[in-house]
């Protein structure tokens, strides 16, 4: 007859295999609000030392009307820059002890305690980045770069000094007003120049909890179209002036964020888009086996200029 430790030692690593190679990716980034919005328009980088975003600073001033006999302006235009984001890691430990089989015999109670060692990790994963998303690092440190200061209009990211250019300025306002439409259309407005750029999910607007409540009863008169991209990942959003509208646990009490799809990228590198790498080790003097599971990454930022916020909102 089979050790059991033996039996459960294999069927975690097999489980934690499987669920690290096709199942942990979706299941964390799924389930925060933010997160599942950056994953679904999420682009792959190549592995290397930073991640590289192209930044277009500039128009071409040899663009214009042409006559005959007209001359045609050749010269080499400078209208790209780059911003460079350094790789992010998040990683987790799974200990699964040999004594568990004993605690937990037959197949079906082992696999549910394996699956119960993977909720949770999944939950603290998801929370860690969420936090880390919202909070205010500016992605020197260990920490993804915070919406807090990329959606900002004084603090430098991506290598670019802020003060020295001012179209690597987010468009951030303070305001002790109540919470109205006017306002969110203003910013918004200011952010999309007036351009088109309306396609399902190009944009999204996030608030915090208290003011969603406000923002659902100042619609309330007025038809709502639940919002397809975040509602088919199981979120509450709502359609308002081509963006959909939501709430996020982590946004900031009195915040309300207007996110651009082209202007905010979530970069995994290519080996982690779909997947968490997975290592086994068994712990040296003890009965037990620790899966490490990392994910590495970077959340970067090439037009600035469209992404707002309004801080200090009131509840009416």
């Amino acid at each position: 007859m089979a050790d059991p430790s033996s039996v459960y030692s294999q069927l975690a690593t097999s489980t934690i295999a499987v669920w690290a190679g096709s199942l942990a990716v979706d299941n964390v980034f799924h389930r925060v609000p933010v997160l599942a919005w950056l994953k679904a328009q999420q682009k792959p980088h190549a592995p290397g030392r930073e991640v590289v975003e192209p930044v277009l600073y500039a128009g071409n001033p040899t663009a214009g009307a042409y006559a005959k006999g007209g001359t045609i302006a050749l010269q080499s235009i400078d209208v790209l820059t780059a911003a460079n984001f350094g790789w992010k890691k998040y990683m987790a430990s799974l200990v699964i002890h040999d004594e568990d089989a004993d605690d937990n015999a037959g197949r079906a109670r082992m696999v549910d305690m394996i699956n119960a060692h993977i909720l949770s990790t999944e939950e603290s994963v998801a929370d860690e980045m969420s936090a880390d998303v919202w909070g205010t690092g500016t992605g020197a440190g260990n920490t993804l770069a915070g919406l807090q200061v990329i959606v900002d209009t004084t603090t430098d990211i991506g290598n670019i000094d802020v003060s020295a250019n001012a179209w690597w300025q987010a468009k951030a306002y303070t305001t002790a007003e109540a919470i109205n439409t006017r306002r969110m259309a203003y910013v918004k407005n200011l952010c999309s120049a007036g351009k088109k750029g309306n396609k399902p999910g190009e944009w999204l607007v996030v608030m915090s909890a208290e003011l969603w409540e406000a923002f659902e009863d100042l619609i309330l008169p007025h038809q709502q179209i639940s919002g397809k991209i975040m509602g088919a990942l199981g979120f509450d959003s709502i359609e308002w002036k081509g963006s959909e509208v939501m709430w996020d646990s982590d946004c900031p009490a009195g915040s309300i964020f207007i996110l651009n799809r082209n202007a905010l990228r979530l970069r995994p590198q290519q080996d982690c888009a779909t997947k968490y790498k997975h290592q086994s080790v068994r712990l040296a003097n003890a009965t037990a086996v620790s899966h490490i599971v990392w994910w590495r990454g970077a959340l970067t930022v090439n037009e600035r200029r469209k992404l707002g916020k309004l801080t200090s909102v009131a509840v009416p």
